[in-house]
Protein backbone atom coordinates (compact mmCIF):
# COMPACT_ATOMS: atom_id res chain seq x y z
CA UNK A 1 0.00 0.00 0.00
CA UNK A 2 1.24 3.36 -0.96
CA UNK A 3 1.19 6.24 1.16
CA UNK A 4 -1.09 7.86 -0.67
CA UNK A 5 -3.89 4.34 -0.48
CA UNK A 6 -3.02 4.73 3.49
CA UNK A 7 -4.37 8.27 3.45
CA UNK A 8 -1.03 9.16 4.30
CA UNK A 9 1.03 12.79 3.02
CA UNK A 10 2.61 11.92 0.37
CA UNK A 11 6.44 13.38 0.37
CA UNK A 12 6.01 16.80 -0.68
CA UNK A 13 2.77 17.72 1.14
CA UNK A 14 0.35 17.89 -1.40
CA UNK A 15 -3.77 17.10 -0.54
CA UNK A 16 -4.28 12.75 -0.84
CA UNK A 17 -7.75 12.32 -2.42
CA UNK A 18 -9.73 8.89 -1.66
CA UNK A 19 -12.25 7.39 -3.40
CA UNK A 20 -14.66 5.01 -3.00
CA UNK A 21 -16.94 2.85 -5.02
CA UNK A 22 -19.60 1.03 -3.44
CA UNK A 23 -20.48 -1.55 -6.41
CA UNK A 24 -23.58 -2.41 -5.19
CA UNK A 25 -27.57 -1.23 -7.05
CA UNK A 26 -31.16 -2.52 -6.86
CA UNK A 27 -30.26 -3.13 -10.83
CA UNK A 28 -27.48 -2.61 -13.47
CA UNK A 29 -28.52 0.58 -15.47
CA UNK A 30 -27.80 0.23 -19.38
CA UNK A 31 -25.40 3.14 -19.37
CA UNK A 32 -23.23 2.13 -16.45
CA UNK A 33 -19.57 1.33 -16.90
CA UNK A 34 -18.47 0.40 -13.36
CA UNK A 35 -17.88 -2.48 -11.84
CA UNK A 36 -21.83 -3.52 -9.61
CA UNK A 37 -23.14 -5.96 -8.92
CA UNK A 38 -26.83 -6.05 -8.79
CA UNK A 39 -28.48 -7.50 -5.97
CA UNK A 40 -25.75 -8.90 -4.16
CA UNK A 41 -26.36 -11.37 -0.97
CA UNK A 42 -26.26 -9.87 2.38
CA UNK A 43 -22.85 -11.62 3.37
CA UNK A 44 -21.20 -9.84 0.53
CA UNK A 45 -22.28 -6.22 0.94
CA UNK A 46 -21.73 -6.71 4.67
CA UNK A 47 -18.39 -7.68 4.20
CA UNK A 48 -17.49 -4.98 1.26
CA UNK A 49 -18.86 -2.47 3.95
CA UNK A 50 -16.90 -4.06 6.57
CA UNK A 51 -13.62 -3.85 4.72
CA UNK A 52 -14.51 -0.30 3.63
CA UNK A 53 -15.30 0.99 6.65
CA UNK A 54 -11.94 -0.11 8.54
CA UNK A 55 -9.88 1.23 5.20
CA UNK A 56 -11.79 4.92 5.95
CA UNK A 57 -10.98 4.55 9.99
CA UNK A 58 -7.17 3.38 8.79
CA UNK A 59 -7.11 6.58 6.14
CA UNK A 60 -8.41 9.33 8.91
CA UNK A 61 -5.64 7.92 11.68
CA UNK A 62 -3.20 8.04 9.38
CA UNK A 63 -4.04 11.63 7.77
CA UNK A 64 -4.28 12.81 12.32
CA UNK A 65 -0.96 10.84 12.33
CA UNK A 66 0.68 12.86 9.78
CA UNK A 67 -0.90 16.03 11.43
CA UNK A 68 -4.02 17.07 9.08
CA UNK A 69 -5.81 19.44 9.65
CA UNK A 70 -9.42 17.91 8.32
CA UNK A 71 -10.30 15.12 6.54
CA UNK A 72 -12.47 14.70 4.22
CA UNK A 73 -14.62 11.84 2.59
CA UNK A 74 -16.28 12.39 -0.83
CA UNK A 75 -19.01 9.85 -1.66
CA UNK A 76 -22.65 9.85 -3.19
CA UNK A 77 -23.31 7.25 -0.67
CA UNK A 78 -22.88 8.08 2.54
CA UNK A 79 -25.97 9.26 4.38
CA UNK A 80 -27.64 6.07 5.55
CA UNK A 81 -24.25 3.86 5.80
CA UNK A 82 -21.89 2.68 7.94
CA UNK A 83 -19.65 5.37 6.31
CA UNK A 84 -21.96 8.32 7.83
CA UNK A 85 -20.98 7.53 11.05
CA UNK A 86 -17.28 8.37 10.62
CA UNK A 87 -18.43 11.92 9.35
CA UNK A 88 -18.30 14.64 12.22
CA UNK A 89 -20.20 16.77 9.79
CA UNK A 90 -21.65 16.27 6.53
CA UNK A 91 -21.70 18.46 3.63
CA UNK A 92 -24.18 18.23 0.71
CA UNK A 93 -23.60 19.77 -3.02
CA UNK A 94 -26.71 20.40 -4.76
CA UNK A 95 -27.23 21.55 -7.69
CA UNK A 96 -31.17 21.85 -9.40
CA UNK A 97 -32.01 18.62 -11.00
CA UNK A 98 -32.22 20.10 -14.77
CA UNK A 99 -28.40 21.70 -14.22
CA UNK A 100 -27.49 18.88 -13.12
CA UNK A 101 -29.32 16.38 -16.12
CA UNK A 102 -27.84 18.93 -18.34
CA UNK A 103 -24.14 18.65 -17.14
CA UNK A 104 -24.03 14.71 -16.44
CA UNK A 105 -25.56 14.77 -20.05
CA UNK A 106 -22.96 16.94 -21.60
CA UNK A 107 -19.70 15.30 -19.38
CA UNK A 108 -20.41 11.93 -20.31
CA UNK A 109 -22.15 12.05 -23.63
CA UNK A 110 -25.47 10.63 -22.98
CA UNK A 111 -28.87 11.16 -23.66
CA UNK A 112 -30.76 13.97 -21.09
CA UNK A 113 -33.18 10.87 -20.53
CA UNK A 114 -30.17 8.73 -18.94
CA UNK A 115 -29.13 10.78 -16.95
CA UNK A 116 -32.18 11.94 -15.42
CA UNK A 117 -32.57 8.34 -14.77
CA UNK A 118 -29.15 8.06 -13.18
CA UNK A 119 -30.39 11.03 -11.22
CA UNK A 120 -33.12 9.09 -9.61
CA UNK A 121 -31.69 6.30 -8.93
CA UNK A 122 -29.43 7.93 -6.14
CA UNK A 123 -30.91 9.00 -2.95
CA UNK A 124 -33.63 11.95 -2.59
CA UNK A 125 -31.91 15.50 -2.20
CA UNK A 126 -34.47 16.21 0.58
CA UNK A 127 -33.25 13.11 2.57
CA UNK A 128 -29.78 14.52 1.98
CA UNK A 129 -30.75 17.89 2.55
CA UNK A 130 -32.43 16.91 6.45
CA UNK A 131 -28.65 15.40 7.31
CA UNK A 132 -26.60 18.57 5.95
CA UNK A 133 -24.48 20.51 8.41
CA UNK A 134 -22.97 22.39 5.43
CA UNK A 135 -24.86 22.88 2.07
CA UNK A 136 -23.05 24.24 -1.05
CA UNK A 137 -25.66 25.08 -3.67
CA UNK A 138 -23.78 24.28 -7.11
CA UNK A 139 -26.45 26.28 -9.67
CA UNK A 140 -23.40 28.90 -11.04
CA UNK A 141 -20.10 27.75 -12.54
CA UNK A 142 -17.19 26.04 -11.38
CA UNK A 143 -15.40 29.55 -9.73
CA UNK A 144 -18.45 29.90 -8.02
CA UNK A 145 -18.43 26.24 -6.71
CA UNK A 146 -14.87 26.28 -5.89
CA UNK A 147 -15.21 29.99 -3.70
CA UNK A 148 -17.78 28.20 -1.62
CA UNK A 149 -15.95 24.72 -0.78
CA UNK A 150 -12.99 26.70 -0.05
CA UNK A 151 -14.74 28.92 2.18
CA UNK A 152 -16.61 25.95 3.57
CA UNK A 153 -13.01 24.51 4.35
CA UNK A 154 -11.77 27.52 6.14
CA UNK A 155 -15.28 27.60 8.10
CA UNK A 156 -14.23 24.07 9.11
CA UNK A 157 -10.29 24.89 9.99
CA UNK A 158 -11.62 28.04 11.83
CA UNK A 159 -14.34 25.59 13.92
CA UNK A 160 -11.31 23.73 14.69
CA UNK A 161 -12.70 20.27 16.72
CA UNK A 162 -15.04 17.71 16.07
CA UNK A 163 -18.34 17.51 17.64
CA UNK A 164 -16.41 15.11 20.11
CA UNK A 165 -13.03 17.28 20.10
CA UNK A 166 -10.98 16.06 17.71
CA UNK A 167 -9.74 17.47 14.25
CA UNK A 168 -12.83 17.61 11.96
CA UNK A 169 -13.37 15.34 9.25
CA UNK A 170 -16.68 15.74 6.75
Amino acid sequence: MTGRERGGTPAGGEPVGLYLHIPFCRSKCPFCDFCSFPRPDAAMVEAYVDELIRRIRQAKYAAEEAGASLFVLDGAVIVGTEAEAECDRLAVVTAPFETSVARIAKRDGIAPEMAARRLNAQTPEEALLARADYVLRNDADLAALEAAANALCEQLLAEGGTKGGARPSV
